[in-house]
């Protein structure tokens, strides 16, 4: 191709048909990146950039970047001659020539020059400078404000060379570089800046690779998926980089010292090595005892101790920086005095102090042990370490979100507990911790500084400020404990200097005092939003609503015109109106960097507050007014109450407040009728009231029917003095509640809002009003009237004082007063007390009413819930048995019928006398027992209407028609009833059936003489009538004669 460069042939694995970028474009394009990129004067391509474009071995280079997809970066770098003038000055000095060869061939293997290109560039430079010199003497003036010139350097590798030195990156995204398609989106662009690499890189994976990433899996949901934990671990790794580079750019670097060794002893080391033997004094021969090569060597040994004090004498001020800082110097210091311990223990070191005690040099060798301070240095880290080694400060720094934060926080506050086994100073150990807050503050605010903490939703907002506080408590939770512990640290060592050491500056409480303000701020924003909607939306749909009552013939669309009127249509724009009056208020807020805790954020913070508080009060007339009119259309106390509750939590504002004030006294004297009412409730007790025959009837044992009723009460009056308080008005504290912390109140010298829109903490609430403190106090000692624990109490002593227990057998005989009045008479009864079963039912009631019922009672209970349905069938069984018999004595006639089945039972309740609770044999008895009495209650029962049946028709054949047929048809239904009591296998029945045809052959015996006698009569020609002029109870119709009425006739 021709567009194509001589090198683009060695891209033999690209396409034939891909069309590489014409070199001329590229430049042009790179020249534009790099005059942005990398700029000298704006708008201006750098000379040196030209001169190294056209430079072959650059060209070439650039060919291989867009040609060979083994090529995927163009590293261009630009650096100041300052930093080569002095490489390529001494490469002309012959004393130096090994140093120049050495820096020539790292120069041309660093940036692939060619020897060539080395000669081109130095001679460039020297002619430069030579040029420049020339020019001083004419422009001294000048020349002082010129720059200093650049030179650009092109490799196909990323490197470092030196912090001056700042670079640009080209990336291939693709294979090649295509000519048909634009140059920048091929390419991906990276800036590297002068400066340490560690904070260029820190720079772009904090500032942009980790929150592109965390972006990404955010708004994907990659996050979310539970089977998806790649995303995460990602995420972790990314910030252990981050904090690795922090590490790395935070580190104090510890001087590396080197100890030089005398020419003449390093020569007898060398040759007594190369021997395979120990170098001695000997060996140096008269040299020991030269004063000249020994006052060398005490001079060569006072500097090694100057060099060796460079490291044991440094220290760092703790109570700067990070903690980090602290922790890596210690640790690299240790680092750094085991290889000069190793340097001291060293044959050259060795050799030279044997020489100089030989020499009788014994100050410099005595001074070298102890003017080092090594020893002593080597005794501090040693003790030191032990906090040091496997810090956890690295969970706090790599922490991405909340409650990572709170568990490093723990992890770190545990670790600090080992100072107790180390020397570690007491005041650096507080030191230690004020670096520790700071590492918090700043943790806290890289991970809200993404939040939007004053434009997030409330709820969302509340959650982020919950994990925020528990983040605080949990620092200051740990960190009593800790002072805990260094206080007896220091009770053992008997310091008197330590005593006023405990007051530190945990930096992050500046942060923790703004997240106080903020979230108070956004709770009653919120609650003066919320209020405002409920009170004023409202108003128009009632509006609407009364005038379609009043016109519900119109046509919807003709209704909602017409009865909306204007009046109605302001109400509606006010309405509006006052709602985003406070939703701008709060405009001014959300732009303010509410995180910022500088002296700037704070004046910002403070003049948002006040133009929102400016802008509120402009909405308190308006609700004024709503107030007023709402109150003075009230119907009666019970609409005023209801009116008060909805605007109750605005009542701390002035203006409201002042509206409602003329109201309160007839409303504060209705609750005090209220409540005297309540006490003449309470003065007639429980047993007399209408709510223990009620109980009675719903099955509620006594002791917890009495205290539910108290229980009501407590509400009743909790419901009047919530009244109170909806009257003259609740103030909420600004004290935030987090559970496990307890705040003081804070006092806000800036912003004046909370003086109107909250009181003071120690401000009145409507217990302090004067009508409200009579009233706590009146329900207070009321309230103490009906304490509940008492009553229980009083209870629990009672029964466990008594021996209520279920033991013994399961029957009792006792004796009572006959109903007769004649004497006693022995009654059956079950064997389990009713005050048993009430406390079963009082266990039940009292559990679910919340009380910790005592274990014995409980256990009682449970024996008598596992005892209760048997003694209850027993009961039953016994009181219907009772009753049966009393229905047989009623019924003498019948006794014989029922003899055996009485005799079973009888039986049974025998058998039973013997029983114990404990048997095994009692739930077979019971189940037995009750069957037999229920099989003879309805025998009897059965036996009683057939009786009464057998009854009615015997004395049915005293009146009945005389008529063969009559009596036939009694005596089959009397005879059925018979065979029917047969079937049914009644005892006796033989005895029962020979009475029953006595009474029946003597009424049919009178019906027959009184037929013949009516005969008789009637073949006499005598007619008897019947003379009902006496009888009362004479039926309207005659009943039919004894004998029937037989009639005569004559034939004759």
């Amino acid at each position: 191709m021709g567009d194509s460069l001589d090198g683009s042939g060695d891209s033999s694995s690209v396409a034939e048909n891909v069309v590489i970028v014409d070199y001329s474009a590229f430049t042009t394009y790179l020249k534009k990146a790099v005059t942005i990129l990398l700029p000298e004067e704006e708008d201006v391509i750098p000379p040196a950039l030209n001169a190294a474009l056209n430079d072959r071995t650059n060209q070439e280079t650039i060919q291989k970047f867009l040609s060979d997809p083994q090529v995927s970066a163009l590293f261009v770098q630009r650096s100041s001659f300052k930093v080569w003038l002095h490489f390529f000055h001494i490469r002309k000095r012959k004393q130096y020539r090994e140093q120049v060869v050495c820096a020539e061939e790292r120069f041309k293997e660093l940036y692939q020059f060619q020897e060539d290109s080395v000669e081109w560039l130095a001679d460039y430079v020297i002619g430069y400078e030579t040029e420049k010199r020339d020019d001083d003497t004419d422009q001294a003036g000048e020349g002082d404000d010129e720059k200093d010139p650049v030179a650009y350097l092109i490799s196909n590798e990323v490197h470092f060379s030196s912090p001056k030195m700042s670079s640009l990156v080209c990336i291939k995204r693709g294979a090649v570089v295509e000519a048909d398609k634009s140059i920048h989106s091929q390419l991906r662009l990276i800036n590297l800046s002068e400066g340490s690499p560690y904070e260029t890189l820190h720079a772009f994976i904090s500032k942009t690779m980790a929150p592109y990433f965390k972006s990404y899996v955010k708004e994907s949901g990659r996050a979310d998926r539970d089977g998806d934990k790649m995303a995460p671990s990602v995420e972790k790794k990314m910030a252990e980089l981050e904090m690795g580079l922090l590490h790395l750019q935070q580190n104090i670097d510890i001087p590396e010292i080197s100890l030089p060794v005398h020419q003449t002893v390093a020569a007898v080391i060398k040759r007594c090595a190369e021997e395979g033997r120990k170098p001695k004094v000997a060996d140096l021969g008269d040299k020991v005892e030269d004063s000249t090569f020994l006052n060398q060597l005490q001079n060569g040994v006072n500097r090694w101790i100057k060099e060796i004090q460079k490291v044991t004498k440094l220290d760092r001020d703790p109570s700067s920086g990070t903690a980090l800082q602290e922790i890596s110097f210690w640790l690299n210091l240790e680092r750094a005095l085991h290889r000069i311990q190793e340097k001291r223990e060293s044959m050259e070191v060795a050799l030279t102090l044997d020489i100089l005690k030989h020499g009788k040099r014994f100050h410099a060798t005595v001074s070298f042990d102890t003017d080092t301070g090594l020893k002593q240095a080597l005794g501090t880290v040693n003790d030191y370490n032990p906090l040091m080694k496997d810090f956890p400060i690295n969970d706090l720094l790599s922490a991405t979100e909340l409650d990572r934060i709170r568990s490093a926080v723990q992890l770190i506050f545990s670790h600090l507990r080992k100072i107790r086994s180390t020397k570690y100073p007491i005041q650096r150990a507080l030191r230690l911790v004020e670096a520790i807050s700071r590492d918090l503050g700043s943790q806290l605010l890289k991970v809200l500084g993404t939040r939007r903490l004053m434009h997030i939703p409330f709820d969302e907002f509340e959650k982020v400020m919950a994990q925020c506080f528990e983040v605080f408590t949990t620092w200051d939770d740990e960190y009593d404990k800790l002072q805990g512990l260094l206080r007896d640290i220091v009770k053992k060592k008997r310091d008197e200097h330590l005593k006023m050491v405990w007051r530190i500056s945990p930096a992050h409480k500046r942060l923790q005092t703004r997240m106080e303000h903020m979230r108070r701020f956004r709770r009653q924003h919120e609650q003066l939003r919320t209020v405002i909607v409920r009170v004023l939306r409202p108003t128009l749909l009632s509006a609407i609503a009364a005038r379609q009552a009043d016109q519900p013939a119109q046509q919807p669309d003709q209704q909602e015109t017409a009865d909306v009127k204007p009046d109605v249509l302001s109400l509606e724009a006010a309405d509006a109106n006052a709602i985003e009056e406070v939703n701008l208020a709060y405009e001014n807020v959300k732009e303010v960097d509410c995180l910022d805790i500088t002296r700037e954020g704070l004046e910002a913070w403070d003049a948002a507050v006040r133009r929102y508080e400016d802008r509120i009060d402009r909405v308190e007339t308006r609700i004024t007014a709503h107030l007023r009119d709402q109150l003075g259309t009230a119907k009666n106390a019970n609409e005023m109450f209801r009116i008060f509750s909805r605007f109750n939590a605005l009542f701390v504002r002035p203006h409201i407040r002042g509206a409602i004030r003329e109201y309160q006294t007839q409303l504060i004297q209705r609750v005090k009728d209220d409540i005297e009412a309540l006490h003449e409730k309470f003065k007639v007790q429980y047993p007399q009231s209408k709510s223990f025959r009620m109980s009675v009837v719903r099955d509620l044992p006594p002791v917890s029917g009495s205290i539910i009723w108290a229980k009501q009460i407590d509400r009743q009056l909790t419901a009047y003095l919530r009244r109170v308080e909806d009257v003259l008005g609740k103030i909420h504290l600004i004290v935030l509640e987090v559970p496990g912390y307890s705040w003081q109140p804070v006092e806000l010298n800036t912003t004046s809002v909370l003086s109107n829109y909250a009181t003071e903490v120690d401000g009145k609430g409507w217990e302090n009003h004067i009508e409200g403190q009579k009233l706590k106090a009146d329900g207070t000692s009321f309230r103490l009237k009906l304490n509940t624990q008492e009553i229980f109490d009083e209870w629990a002593r009672k029964v466990q004082q008594r021996n209520l227990g279920v033991t013994g057998r399961i029957f009792a005989i006792e004796s009572q007063r006959s109903r007769t009045g004649r004497g006693n008479v022995l009654k059956l009864k079950v064997n389990f007390l009713p005050e048993i079963i009430t406390l079963s039912k009082e266990v039940r009631n009292l559990k679910n009413l919340g009380f910790r019922v005592p274990l014995a009672i409980v256990n009682k209970a449970h024996q008598a819930n596992q005892l209760y349905p048997f003694a209850i069938s027993l009961i039953e069984s016994v009181r219907t048995y009772e009753r049966t018999l009393e229905k047989i004595e009623d019924k003498a006639s019948i006794i014989p019928l029922v003899a055996g089945m009485r005799r079973e039972v009888q039986m049974l309740v025998a058998e039973g006398i013997a029983l114990v609770w404990e048997s095994y044999k009692l739930d077979p008895y019971v189940q037995r027992l009750a069957e037999i009495v229920f099989s003879f209650q309805e025998k009897v029962e059965d036996l009683l209407v057939v009786e009464e049946q057998l009854d009615v028709d015997v004395r049915s054949l005293e009146t009945c028609p005389y008529s063969a047929n009559t009596f036939a048809d009694i005596l089959a239904k009397i005879q059925h009833a018979v065979d029917d009591l047969s079937l049914r296998q009644y005892s006796n029945l033989h005895i029962w059936v020979t009475r029953l045809d006595e009474e029946v052959e003597k009424n049919l015996a009178a019906r027959l003489q009184a037929g013949v006698q009516a005969w008789t009569n009637a073949l006499n020609g005598q007619k008897k009538e019947i003379d009902l002029s006496m009888d009362t109870d004479a039926p309207a119709q005659p009943t039919h004669k004894p004998g029937g009425d037989p009639q005569v006739t004559s034939l004759v």
